[in-house]
């Protein structure tokens, strides 16, 4: 072996040894940090052993620019995984995260996308279903489909529809705007307003 062709066999055995490429399971440990760059540390097993954190480890955002861009930080605990850059572990990356058993988020198929809170706030896409919704934690929902959207919170309810129809409810009172009438519902009271007249309990009373 010449001593040219030696000298890069021990390089890059050298290499070997001290540089770590490729992906490494990882757990959460800190996400205060002091720069606030979206860093994080965490427990790599495989590389530090079981006791000893990484280094602050920046994010390999989708996008990222001035003011803008991709913003998920991840809880303490939860799973991530860690690479480093050029393969020096200084210098570490988190690229991602992985669910342990039974930590994946409902609905977890494939034509449905969702992303959730820790807190259970709820931005859900669903190509199955056609529809968009938008769940608070505590109750409140917002959904679209292609052909109406609706607002839910409590009891009270609102809803537009393509087809020129408004809906406004709370509780047992309905108000409902169309393209040729308006009518206000108060358990069993009801007015309806149109083109012909008014009607007041389904003919009670009329005024035309």
């Amino acid at each position: 072996m010449s001593h040219e062709l030696e000298h890069i066999v021990v390089g890059l055995h050298r290499d070997a040894s001290t540089r770590f490429h490729g992906k490494y399971r990882g757990k959460v440990a800190d996400v205060d940090d002091p720069e606030q760059l979206g860093r994080i540390k965490a427990h790599v097993p495989e590389v530090f052993g079981e006791d000893e954190t990484s280094n602050w480890a920046m994010p390999a955002a989708p996008f990222a620019g001035k003011d803008h861009g991709f913003v998920f930080i991840p809880e303490v605990e939860d799973g991530v995984w860690i690479e480093f850059e050029a393969g020096d572990i200084s210098r570490p990356i988190w690229t991602g995260g992985w669910w342990g058993d039974g930590e994946l988020p409902a609905p977890g198929a494939t034509e449905t996308r969702v992303i959730v809170t820790p807190t259970g706030h709820k931005f859900v896409l669903d190509d199955k279903g056609k529809e968009i919704q938008l769940l608070h934690a505590g109750g409140a929902e917002l959904k679209m489909t292609d052909s109406d959207i609706s607002l839910t919170v409590g009891q009270s309810e609102f809803k537009m529809t393509s087809a020129g129809e408004i809906t406004l409810k709370a509780g047992t009172t309905e108000i409902k705007l169309s393209l040729t009438e308006l009518s206000l519902q108060s358990g069993i009271g009801k007015i309806k307003l149109s083109a012909t007249g008014t009607d007041v309990n389904n003919g009670a009373i009329k005024a035309m």
